[in-house]
């Protein structure tokens, strides 16, 4: 019974996750009840939505979103329409007026970290931390200000070099230091020992030919997520091959891990991937986590980890023979199921609580 119940919520995590690109629009974002300089409140949303339309937060169930009871912000929902809207090359309209750019402290928006808990930053502050740090989501965003006379201008790309907002890609460190002797090397990457530490491997991954710059960013915010998508999974008790360094080497995209052997197993879950493979005391590790998703390290929950678990204690099939007996779970991975990195707790937190100005902006 327990096996089925976590297989029924994988399916049903499928349906609500399943929103349909056709249906995908223009979004809005910005302070929701914001005071400006002359002491008048506004629904900065609202009244860009009035001037340039899209979709509102609360009426993203348009885009085939689970809909939203009013008075509510979850995380989760903010991502995947960010995310549905970049995809199908839509505009993300961010209504910048309110924020506070380059003034230092706390209230910073240039200063907040994209990775912390929107109910401390601030869930508007969280939002425009999210663009500004991952390409896919800056490029696919129109930013706005308020005049006096109430109507909207769009930002030009130097009105945003005045205020600082850009593109802030992660720090990647120098790892040529770390390189040691050549271990095995695949048309995708080339893994070396590290100098002085005979558990580790330094994994170099070749970039695809033609690649573009704003793919190459993706690819490097992509590593962040995964180290934090495994350490998300070992928090949850599944054994995985530890992350530790992200930088590059000779100008490719690098990283430094736990070793593990070559040629892994792969485990699908909807639009994530896992990878398994032997560390070196023999034992089964999820050596890699990817998804299709712009994001997906902050959705690694229980259900997921739950699922890594078992798929860590099934024995993979034996060539030429009929495929192994597994879990109700498993199989469900391995036949695709969606919605797999979407069914982590919901984060949602209530816009209407006044006693403090961040909760009452969002």
């Amino acid at each position: 019974m327990r096996k089925l119940a976590l297989l029924l919520v994988f399916v049903l995590a499928s349906l609500a996750h399943g929103q349909d690109p056709a249906r995908a629009q223009d979004i809005v974002l910005g302070f929701f009840n914001k005071t400006l300089g002359d002491g008048t409140r506004h629904n900065l949303v609202e009244e860009l939505q009035q001037a340039k339309g899209g979709l509102e937060y609360f009426e993203w169930d348009q885009m085939g979103f689970p809909k939203a009871e009013y008075g509510t912000w979850d995380a989760r929902r903010v991502w995947n329409a960010m995310d549905l809207t970049a995809k199908t090359g839509h505009r993300i309209q961010f209504n910048v007026t309110g924020m506070r750019f380059g003034t230092g402290g706390d209230k910073d928006a240039l200063l907040t970290d994209d990775r912390a808990d929107a109910g401390s930053v601030g869930y508007t502050r969280w939002e425009i931390a999210q663009v500004m740090h991952h390409r896919a989501f800056f490029d696919a965003t129109d930013f706005y200000l308020r005049k006096d006379d109430g109507t909207y201008r769009k930002l030009a790309k130097k009105d945003l070099e005045r205020l600082g907002v850009r593109y802030m890609g992660p720090e990647l460190e120098k790892l040529d230091g770390v390189k040691g002797k050549l271990l095995r090397r695949s048309p995708t990457e080339v893994v070396y020992a590290v100098k002085g530490e005979k558990d580790r491997e330094l994994v170099v991954e070749l970039a695809p030919s033609g690649e573009s710059a704003a793919e190459r960013d993706s690819r490097a915010e992509g590593l962040f997520d995964q180290k934090a998508a495994l350490e998300a999974l070992a928090k949850n008790g599944v054994t995985v091959a530890s992350r530790y360094q992200i930088g590059t080497l000779d100008g490719e995209l690098a990283y430094v891990r736990d070793a593990v052997t070559s040629k892994p197993r792969t485990v699908e879950a909807g639009d994530t991937t896992l990878e398994l493979s032997k560390n070196g005391a023999g034992d089964t590790v999820v050596s890699e986590i990817r998804s299709s998703r712009v994001r997906f390290d902050a959705e690694v929950g229980g259900t997921l980890a739950s699922a890594a678990s078992e798929a860590l204690a099934a024995k993979p099939a034996a060539k030429a023979a009929a495929p192994a007996r597994s879990s109700g779970i498993v199989r469900a991975f391995e036949r695709g199921s969606t919605g797999a990195s979407s069914i982590a707790k919901d984060r949602i937190r209530s816009a209407a609580d006044p006693s403090e100005e961040d909760a009452v902006e969002r």
